[in-house]
This record gives structure tokens, sequence and C-alpha cells, in this order.
């Protein structure tokens, strides 16, 4: 029976169809290929027998929607094991005795291979192996422990084996692949590809039991699969990408839940909902959880017990997973149910959609402020508990049976629905996985673990924040929160800065007190518009960014697991690609090698010729894909690296680069596995930019180009799976040459360029003035900028002609005016064609770095616009306007005029959440030990940002005892310390661009200012702090500072003049009042309803700190305006 009466989910039910093995071929796109054999009961309720081996399970989509579900068997997990060509089949029993007898192989035969490691001239030597393949990746691991450990060659049968020259190797290949990559290369299927079982191959099992939840149940042998999309060794390729890029009706359910934090001022015990007792209950504060129970103060002091609870879950179920066919937030497809509960009998009722909030950059009062045009209409389903909510929402799920489910921070919210479930007796609830056996079970992770992280003491390139993982089989799990840290630099991450960033659109927050006042006063309505606009955020975000199509086409360019996407790293990719292109050659992989060492070469990185430039263009070229162009050219790979010189002439290899001496067979003698992976690549990334081009379907397009971009990451990550330390298959010798080829590529380059373009006799025309890595730099004179562009292009043409194809050098941009201040740092205003600047590019400046505080992006933003877009043309014009810039700044600064949030910054928890896990005292780590000592309960993870302010303390303060919690600061009316900011994080950055303006002393002088003393003035914020500092001292003439009689508030001399004065504060208080309402405007327009409270607390938002210091400011202002009439007896 439903929970609710109005409430039926089965009205999203899936559709369900027939197959008829004989007639019909099973055609799906694969969702996920899954290792069954850990799951006990994964045969209860179908009519199927495993086998010997391992059952694999194939989720996945029929293009008419059906889900499927196909029970695999016959995979039997192998291995290879070099032999010596005297090997016989007679020495099989005596290799196999040697195996632990618990798991034996179930087939050993002797086959013939080439190892993939050096090349080797007597390769008929090595080519002798022997495959075993056994019952369970458990048993092949148990033989791997036996067979790759050298000491096990020098004692017992295998001891005997090797002094009779059987044996000469303790090297295992190809067991170091997951199994269900190893099934899909085998099988030459890819994640999320098109999958065909012709028909009379498989059998309809019938549907119940464990998988009731499916269209329909197929067996099959493992060898009636086939891959229909195309795989990185398909011949047809081209052809099958155009036929298979398509998407089945994948099925998608948004979610967002709103957790109240019950402890909090406002959420009464009435108000609360009850949880049964003698339950232990995991609480969280709002969507971070948490491994306690917490503790709240009561209004009598005592301590209470405290439950978080969830108070409404939005889920919004749709098919248009891309922004071509679903628009960004919203379209007519999209079916949003908002499900609550309170007092009160079941109800279902239908609400207009919320809009998102105002869009970045507009007024309140234009009406293209929001995006009410795709509101359309969601239903709100209102239970009589808590619990029946629950349950609903599992009843949803199961019903609509959605093919991804997604949110932002999606795993917090469903590990603490978890708990709340639990915390109710619902067992039922954690049973979200298309098979009903699996249970969710949340477990915490990290890309990077935290271990590793502290032993480099170092931070890592993309955010490591932990992140929870349920295991929902069968479904893909999409947190856009952990895409965004990967993909994208924010300060915080958090869903309002996404919004505001991504979309365009800015997003209130409400605070934990204010959420348990709401649900108190019973504005559920308000709360529930709240909710809604974050799932919507939420859908918005996975089509604006092309999440589902990135993710696929990764997934099917890899031939890995969707959800391995996500949640693995680039090793996982390029591994699988290493055995689909060896095993279509006959080529073995072996398991492992690492060096146990870091690669000692590094990219050439020049120093620049330093300076600002108006009157030369810099052209930017970069090498094409250089290092997998160095990869292909120089034919290195790990199948043609030599192991000795002598083992072929002179002419037919290259000398490599490094450390260690090393040599690479030419093309003409052995072309590369490498090479031929990244010739793939490259190949079919033209044809598909080529496709692209021929498309006029958006959706289509939209597919083609996640493809095209997918091909370019993983050619671009090869390189870095040769050289780095975590690679299973390291390789230091190619890695090094790589790079250091790079190098020399760039050095050559500078040489020819400067050698072909000047002319003797005639000056320096061309000059390189800066190279990094791949990029090179080269100023031209008396060029203007349509001259420089072709110029750049035919440039880029002769100079490629110097090396052997793929390498090539292609024209970038220009950049004009040009500021190169330091390696890796630079700007200038970019243009591509001579009729439009495409605007400024900055790159490793504190103007678009996410570790600076907002203040020093505006200002030193501000000064880049005055030297590179400016309309002066003189260099001492242009000078002196910086000059005024940055001295105006600085003076506001030392006034305290810019709110709070200009000076808030970030930093994240790289190295871990404790100050012992610090060699140095961090500020983010003293303010979160403050933190937590005001409320016990808050938890921190790994990797999470913490934003901090440095606020004013006594003169000899250390930095890390300065800071605080922007939040806590503004509570308590505490001001910040400008002179420390001005001293350590404006003058740096700005002085290293000043100086190559002027001189130095030129720049401490713009420098030398005298900083306002600002008391602090509790509760009452930093701006009325300001303003009432001098409020003791208003005993004299506001006029002429003369002393004025007792209680007035002029002297004699201006007593005439009051009237007059007092309009002057009256009209200033207005002005006040008018800049205060546009403010509070823009939030009521943001939160939809122009009548409702303002209690917007986004901490990301710009809007919100001026809006709080606006407030200050004008009640202050119209305090001392009352003040002044009261005091000269005029009439306010």
């Amino acid at each position: 029976m439903p929970p609710s009466s109005s409430f039926d989910p089965s009205l999203y039910s899936r559709p369900r169809r027939s197959y008829d093995p004989t007639k019909n071929p099973l055609i799906f796109q694969l969702l996920e290929c899954e290792d069954a054999s850990k799951d006990k009961p994964a045969l209860t309720g179908v009519e199927w027998d495993a086998g010997n081996g391992t059952l694999i399970r194939l989720h996945g989509v029929a293009e008419d929607g059906v889900s499927i579900c196909v029970l695999v068997r016959g995979v039997e997990p192998y291995l290879f094991f070099p032999v010596s060509p005297t090997f016989r089949n007679s020495d099989i029993p005596r290799l196999v005795s040697a195996l632990p007898s618990a798991s034996p192989p179930l087939s050993a035969t002797l086959t013939s291979r080439t190892p993939l490691l050096h090349y080797r001239p007597n390769s008929e030597l090595y080519s002798s192996f022997l495959r075993l393949s056994f019952a369970s990746t458990t048993a092949a691991n148990a033989a791997v422990r036996v067979l790759g450990e050298v000491v096990e060659l020098e004692r017992g049968m295998l001891g005997e084996m090797r002094r009779e020259g059987l044996l000469y190797d303790a090297t295992v290949y190809e067991n170091g692949l997951a199994l269900t990559d190893r099934v899909m290369v085998d099988m030459g299927v890819v994640g999320a590809g098109w999958v065909r079982i012709p028909n009379g191959r498989y059998q309809v099992l019938k549907v119940g039991g464990v998988y009731g939840r499916y269209g329909v149940v197929v067996g099959c042998e493992v060898g009636a699969v086939e891959g229909l999309s195309p795989t990185s060794v398909s011949e047809d390729a081209e052809a099958r990408t155009e036929r298979w890029s398509h998407l089945a009706p994948l099925r998608c359910a948004c979610l967002s839940a709103l957790f109240i934090p019950a402890g909090v001022s406002g959420a009464s015990a009435s108000s609360v909902p009850s949880t049964p007792r003698k339950t232990k209950v995991t609480t969280t504060t709002t969507k971070s959880p948490a491994k306690k129970k917490k503790k709240r103060d009561s209004d009598h002091g005592e301590d209470e017990e405290e439950e978080d609870f969830v108070a409404a879950i939005t889920v919004i179920l749709t098919e248009q997973v891309t922004e071509e066919d679903g628009g960004t937030c919203g379209c007519a497809g999209d079916k949003v149910l908002l499900l609550t509960h309170g007092s009160g009998d079941n109800e279902m009722k239908n609400l207009k959609m919320p809009g998102l909030g105002i869009k970045v950059g507009k007024e309140p009062d234009d009406p293209c402020a929001t995006d009410d045009a795709n509101e359309g209409h969601m239903n709100v389903i209102r239970f009589s508990s808590e619990r029946e909510m629950l349950q609903g929402l599992h009843d949803l799920i199961i019903s609509y049976d959605p093919d991804i489910l997604t949110g932002y921070d999606l795993g917090d919210t469903l590990s603490l629905l978890l708990t709340r479930a639990t915390a109710f007796n619902l067992p039922s609830f954690a049973t979200l996985s298309r098979p009903s056996s699996i249970q969710l079970k949340p477990k915490t992770r990290q890309v990077y673990s935290a271990s590793w992280v502290r032993s480099q003491r170092r931070m890592v390139g993309t955010s490591n924040r932990e992140q929870v993982e349920l295991g929902v089989v069968g479904r893909w799990v999409l947190d856009l929160r952990l895409i965004l840290e990967r993909e994208e630099r924010m300060r915080t991450y958090s869903l309002q800065e996404a919004s505001e960033m991504m979309l365009g659109h800015r997003l209130e927050r409400f605070g934990k007190v204010v959420l348990g006042e709401m649900w108190r006063k019973g504005r559920r309505e308000r709360l529930e518009r709240y909710i809604a606009r974050e799932a919507r955020v939420g859908l918005g975000l996975m089509r604006k960014g092309q999440v589902v199509v990135s993710a696929v086409e990764m997934a099917r360019v890899c031939g890995i697991n969707l959800n391995d996407v996500v949640s693995k790293g680039q090793m996982r990719r390029l591994y699988g690609q290493l055995f689909r292109f060896c095993g279509a050659r006959g080529i073995v992989v072996p398991s492992g090698q690492r060096y146990d060492s870091q690669m000692t070469e590094g990219p050439v990185n020049w120093m620049p010729r330093v300076g600002y430039d108006m009157e030369n263009p810099v052209i930017v070229l970069d090498f094409r894909s250089l290092y997998p162009s160095i990869l292909i050219s120089r034919n290195l790979c790990y199948s043609t690296l030599l192991a000795s010189p002598s083992d072929l002439p002179e002419s037919d290899y290259t000398q490599g680069y490094g450390p260690t001496r090393c040599f690479f067979a030419k093309p003409h003698v052995k072309e590369g596995i490498v090479p031929l992976i990244l010739r793939h690549f490259l190949s079919q990334r033209r044809k598909v930019k080529e496709m692209m081009n021929a498309t006029a379907d958006p959706v289509v397009r939209a597919v083609l180009d996640g493809r095209q971009k997918s091909l370019k990451v993983v050619a671009n990550a090869m390189y870095g799976f040769t050289g780095a330390k975590e690679s299973k298959l390291q390789c230091l010798p190619l890695a090094e040459t790589t790079i250091v080829t790079g190098g020399l590529l760039l050095e050559e380059a500078k040489r020819v360029i400067e050698s072909k373009f000047n002319v003797e006799g005639e000056g320096k025309r061309v000059e390189v003035v800066y190279g990094d890595t791949d990029s090179c730099f080269v100023k031209v004179y008396g060029m203007g900028v349509a001259e420089a562009v072709e110029f750049g292009k035919r440039m880029a043409g002769e100079v490629s002609e110097v090396w052997d194809d793929p390498v090539q050098l292609e024209f970038e941009n220009v950049l004009f005016p040009s500021l190169l201040v330091n390696r890796k740092r630079y700007a200038g205003l970019s243009w591509t064609k001579a009729e439009d600047a495409n605007g400024i590019e900055v790159k490793g400046l504190e103007a678009n770095r996410r570790d600076a505080v907002p203040l020093i992006a505006d200002l030193m933003g501000e000064v880049l616009n005055i030297l590179l877009q400016s309309k002066k043309r003189g260099r001492n014009d242009v000078i002196e306007e910086v000059k005024e810039s940055v001295r105006s700044n600085i003076k506001r600064i030392a006034n305290g005029e810019f709110d709070i949030g200009k000076f808030i910054m970030t930093k994240g928890l790289w190295l871990g959440t404790e100050a012992a896990d610090y060699k140095t005292t961090q500020p983010h780590i003293a303010v979160i030990d403050k933190i937590r000592k005001r409320n016990p309960s808050r938890t921190f993870k790994d990797g999470e940002r913490i934003p901090y302010v440095f606020i004013a303390a006594p003169a000899n303060a250390k930095g890390f005892e300065k800071a605080e919690d922007p939040e806590w600061a503004m509570k308590e009316g505490l001001n910040v310390d400008y002179e420390y900011y001005l001293e350590h994080t404006v003058r740096n950055p700005l002085s290293r661009i000043l100086e190559l303006l002027m001189e130095r002393k030129e720049v401490d002088e713009l420098f030398k200012v005298k900083v306002k003393s600002v008391p602090k003035v509790g509760g009452t914020g930093m701006m009325s702090a300001f303003l009432k500092s001098g409020a003791k001292t208003l005993a004299r003439c506001v006029v002429c500072g003369e002393q004025a009689k007792s209680g007035k508030k002029l002297c004699c001399a201006h007593q005439g003049q009051s009237v007059k004065i007092g309009e002057g504060k009256r009209e200033a208080v207005k002005a006040l009042e008018v800049s205060k309402e546009r403010l509070f405007d823009m939030c009521r327009v943001c939160q939809g309803d122009g009548l409702e409270e303002v209690m917007c607390t986004n901490l990301d938002c710009s809007i919100y700190f001026q809006r709080k210091r606006a407030l200050d400011k004008y009640e202050c202002e119209k305090e001392d305006a009352v003040t002044f009439y009261q005091a000269q007896d005029l009439s306010w």
C-alpha cells in the first residue's frame, strides 16, 4: 500500500516488453559491467546456472527505454606466464602442482605471445607462454602470489624447473586489469557503448526475485556478447561512430533534500518529528555526514540530544540529459515532485515551480532578471510523517527506475537519508540498487588517499575532498559536486557558488538557525521553494556542463565503466587501452612494473624578458599535442626500448635522454604500441571533428564534441602514464626521453625562428622572449596586430617544416599589449584576428587564482584593464592612470570602504584536518580549531575548503592567530585587519607588476598610507563600528568642530544653518535608503517573492555583503541624522 492515498508511484513506472530470442537480437546501451560473484543471492529467482566460471552482470537500456539485465556466464579470469621454448605439454602438470591446491586452474595451455617490454631481436626465444584460466579472480591472484615471486623460482618444483631451463622469469602477464575491464576488453565492448546479443544466442529468464525490477532479464554465454560501438582497435571505427553515437532514452532522477537541524534556536520540540527511541541515529549538520550524535544547549541550560531530520525532498524526473534537448534548468518533459511531511492528512497539490535566482549582472526591475518562462509546475506530496515520506521516496525511485541518480553532494545526501531511514527502521530504503538483494553501503574515499598526500607533502592538482560512495548497482550515481571539483577551479564549491559561476544565477542560502525558525513557524512553502530551486540548479549544472555526454564519451573512448570515469583516475583509463591494442596484436602486458623512483627531468621554462609592451605584439606559438607527437615521431614505447644497444646496428636505433642510458628501435624496425595508440586517438579526433561540422543535429553534435574532447584528454595523458610513480607500468627512460626531447624542440624552435626571420643588417625583427613547455612567445618589432596575426601563421608553418610529422607548431594568438611578469605569470590582450580582440588572457597572476582574496583579484583586474585596454595611447599616460587606480584603492582599503566579502580567503585541507598534519600552524587550521570549540559537533573532511579572514589583533600577533571564521567575525562585529592585508596580501602581487612600470621608490610611495583605526562595537557590524567610532566626540560643531552648547550639534556661528544641514542629512539618509532597497530588491527577486523577509546568508554572493554593509551604513546614518534633529529641536 502506498504511503499516501494521493500518491501513486506506479504512475511513473518504466515500460516493459517481451523479447523473442529466436527472432530478435538484444541491443542495448551498457550502463555497467559488474562482477556478481560476490553477490550470494545473484541467481535467486532465475533459472540460470553460473557454470564453473565467474558470473558477470551487464546492466543497460534498450533503444525503446526498457531496462536490461544480462547474466553472462563462462567468464574465466586468466593469466600468462613465460616459459622457455623447451617447455612441453608434459611439463604442465609439474608447474600446476606448485600452485595452491585449494584453487587449481580450470585449464592450462601452451601458446605463443609477444611480451610488451623491450625490443628483442631473437623474439622467438621469449614467445612461449602458458595460459592459465581460473574459476575466480581470487584463485588467479593466489597463483600470481606464487608465480610472481622471484624467490619461488629458487625453491620447490618451480626452482627445479628453472634449473632444468624450463622457466626463466617471474613476471606474470595479463593479470593486472580489473575483471570488469578485462571482460569488456575480451568481448570488444566499451563502457556506455552499444551491445548486441544475436538472436538464438540468449535465453529470456523469468523476471522476479532479485531481478524483479528489470524490464528484461536474459542469460547468455560470454562468447555471445558483441560490441557495436567503436573500440580503439575497430577497423570500421568511423562507420560505427556515426551509427552508434546516440544515447538511449536514459532516465534521470535529480535529488535534493532539506535537512533541518533540530538543535538550533527555532526548531522547538513540538515542531520536530520524533525519532524512535533506543535507535542509534547518526546526525550531522546540513549536508555533512557525521559520526556521532550531537548535543545542544537547551533553553534551561541543560544538554539535550539533537537530531537532524529531513524536512523535504525534491525529485526531478527527466529523460532530457543534455542542454540541447532539455534546456538548462527546466523543460516541458521534466516532472518535478516535492515530498514533504507535516501535521494533518496526506495531500497532493500542484504549485508553480520557483524560478532560479536573479541573473548575475541584471537589475531587479529588469524583466530578464530571472528565468520565469521556464518555471513550469511541481507536484507537492505531503505525507503525515517523515517515515512515510522516506518510504515514498524509495517507492518512487524503484517505480521510476532511473538509470542516472544525480544531484549536488548526492553521496552525502543519500547517506544522510539512509541514516534517517535506519533510525525509523526502514531496511527497504537501502535497496535502491536494481538487484533488490544488494544493500547500500556508504563508505568514504578520496581520489588520493590522505596518507599518500601527507607522505608527498604536497597539494594535488584536483580537489581531494572526502566523498561518500554508496554502491548503487545497476545505476549511475553522478555527484555533480565531485564533477565540478575535478573540472573547475572554485573557492568553496558550494551549490551557490556553482550556480553563479556555471549558470549565471545567484542562489539564496539559509543558515541553520533560519531553517529551524522557518520550520517552527510553519513557513513550509518558502522552504519548499528553497529546496525545489536547489534541485533545479543541480539539473542545470548537469545539462549546462554536458556532464552525461562527456562521461559517456570518456567511458567509450577508454572502454571503462561509467562510474569509473568519475571515481577513478587517468591510470585506469589508459591501462585498459594498452590491453586492447596489445590483445589485438598478440602482445601480452605485464601485471606491473615500477622503478620506485620519481622523474628527475622537468619541462623547459625559460625566464621571460619581463616588461610591459604596448608597442610591439607578442606572437604565441604552441606545439600541437607536444608529448604525444614526440612519442609518435621518436617511436618511444615499452616495446621499442632496447635491453642493450648491441641488439641492433647503430642506424636502426636512436638514443634516449635522461639519467638512464637508453635506446629505442626506429619505426622501420618495429613500430611501438604507444605510438600506434596515439596515432589512433589523434586520427579519430580529426575524423570526429569533421563529423561534428557535417551534422545539423545539436544533440549529436554535443555527443561528438564530448568524444573529441575525450580523445584529446586521453592522448595527452599517455606521457604521464609512463612517468608517474603510481603507474602500474612506469617506464622512466620513456618518460624522461619525452620530456627532454620537448625541451630540445623548444630550444630548436627558438634558434630557427631567430635565425630564419631576422635579416642580417636590417636590425632585430623578431625575438623569442619566453618559452614554457610547449609554448614559444615571439616578440615582433614594427608590426601592427593584423600583420602580426598573418606573420604568426606563416611562421608556424615554415618552422614546422624542420621536424618530422606529427611534430608541428601552431599559431595560438597575438598578445598586444603584453605584460610578462615571471615564469608562468603573464597577461595580454589576445587577438586571433585583426578585427576584434578576444579579451584579456591572464595566466598565473592573482587576478584569476582561487587562493587569492577577491579584493586582490578586483584590484589587479582593474590594473590589467588599464594596461591592456586603456584608450590612452601614451605609455606615461597609461602608467599615471594605473598609479591613480592603485592609490585610490589603497586609500579605500585603509579607510575600510570595502566589505568583508572582499577579504575572505579559502584554502583546502590538503594534508588532513588536524594541526598535527602540518609542519607549521596554518591559518585555516587555526580557524577550524576555533569553530570546533564553539560547535563541537561540526565535522570537517580531508580536502574541504575553509574560508577565513584576518581580523584586527595585537601588533605582535601571528597570522594564524588573526585568522577567523567570516560568519563569526560578522556576527561579533570584528574588524578586518586592513594593515595586514595591505602588507601581506595586496602589496606583493601589485608590486610585481608596478615595478615593471616605475621605480621601486615610486611603488613604495603608493603604499604609504595611514590605516584608520576602527574600534570594535559588538553586534552592529563593521560598518556600524566604523561610523560609531566617533560617537563620543559629537559635542562639537559638526560643521567647524568648535565647542557647541550642551546637547547641541552646532556652534553659535552655525545655528542658523541647522535646517539646511538637517535637510542635507535627511537627503543623505534617503540616498542610502534607495541604495539599500535596491540591494534588498535584488535579493527579493532572487528568492522569488517580493513580500517575504530577506534571510539569505550566502557567503559566496557579493550582494550579501553589499546588502549587510548598506543596511549598517543606512541605520547608522539615520541614527546620526535623527540625533541631530533632536538636538537642534527639528522635526524629523
